[in-house]
């Protein structure tokens, strides 16, 4: 018998059954938007996303979770190959940020041997732009870089990043000059974000 409407948007009555949240974990992974995952759900049991009992707020917060989860089992599985590449080569180097509170990874930075062997020669000018970049983790992904002799692009080191804050930006030039024995470059280029001008100056 369907319950009263006025008790199925009870927080205490709200629940997404198993094989809902099972056909969730596909809809999420073909990345589905939540109003299209409510839609579809809502087919499945008649037709209409009213009748399930759970409303679209319980859709978000649970793909939340599943992205949160995924990102950090990736960011776990890439901080386990820069140890087997710092272990190979001890010229190659990254950091990691951590929330105090979860002990989860927030924060990469990292440079090869060959940018830190190239840096002392093209360091005239560097780059620093993350407005263009995106990725599936919706974090911010920041490459600084420089021009060689030949006008081409080199990196000259990388950071995947929480947020664009003060704070953020310091730790990754502190992290960058600390690889580059606090060689500063001579000029910085970036995009005219408050915030990264306030940690460069």
């Amino acid at each position: 018998m369907q319950q009263p409407e006025r008790v199925r948007y009870y927080r205490s009555h709200r629940k997404i059954p198993a094989e809902d949240y099972e056909l969730l974990l596909t809809l999420h992974d073909i990345n589905l938007s939540n109003s299209d995952c409510m839609s579809f759900l809502g087919r499945i049991h008649g037709g209409d996303p009213r009748i399930l009992p759970y409303v679209k707020r319980d859709v978000v917060n649970e793909r939340a979770k599943l992205q949160e989860a995924i990102t950090q089992q990736d960011m776990d599985m890439t901080v386990k190959y820069f140890e087997r590449r710092k272990a190979e080569n001890p010229e190659f180097f990254f950091a990691k940020q951590k929330d105090p509170a979860t002990n989860f990874v927030t924060a990469l930075f990292w440079v090869d041997g060959r940018a830190r062997a190239l840096y002392p020669k093209y360091k005239d000018c560097v780059f620093f732009d993350i407005t263009f970049c995106t990725n599936r983790y919706n974090m911010p992904f920041g490459p600084i870089v420089g021009i060689n002799n030949h006008l081409q692009t080199i990196s000259l080191g990388c950071a995947l990043l929480p947020d664009e804050n003060i704070e953020t930006f310091k730790w990754v030039f502190e992290q960058w000059m600390v690889v580059m024995d606090n060689d500063h470059p001579k000029n910085i280029m970036t995009d005219q974000d408050q915030a990264m001008a306030t940690t460069i100056e």
